[in-house]
């Protein structure tokens, strides 16, 4: 499998930092080539996710089954979509009341090697502008 990891720091504090990308059903509103984005089901610390992007004239729906502890972390695992094998992590760090460090981990593996090539040429792109979108969201909105 392959992985892909990307820290940066968010000037907000961990709160509202993990109810942003806890908030699934907001995405659709903000995030660069999310079409549609929901939760499917909801429990205590559980959620089914599905989110349909769009890229290249190509839309893609993904539904994972996330798993959360507030303020440390939010687990990712594929139940549908384009990938052969892929879970994800996002992980919270709070380096004072208004500044969170945000790591995201994604081990994934994907059998059409078109596909591998095109996902992994414009990843870095496609993570840069869903990192600016997100820091946009919190200067911008309360969560």
């Amino acid at each position: 499998m392959k992985t892909f990891t990307r820290t940066f720091i968010i000037n907000q504090s961990i709160e509202k930092v993990f109810n942003l990308i806890n908030d699934v059903d907001a995405y659709k509103n903000f995030i660069p080539f999310c079409e549609h984005s929901g939760i499917i089901e909801s429990n205590q610390n559980t959620i089914t996710a599905q989110l349909d992007l769009s890229f290249m004239s190509n839309t893609t729906r993904f539904i994972t089954h996330n798993t959360f502890a507030s303020n440390e972390y939010i687990t990712m695992k594929l139940i549908k979509g384009p990938f052969k094998e892929f879970t994800a992590k996002w992980g919270f760090k709070s380096l004072n009341e208004s500044k969170t460090s945000l790591t995201f981990t994604m081990e994934y593996n994907i059998s059409n090697p078109l596909v591998n090539l095109a996902f992994t040429k414009n990843l870095n792109l496609v993570s840069e502008k869903i990192i600016k979108a997100f820091k946009k969201e919190l200067t911008e909105k309360v969560y």
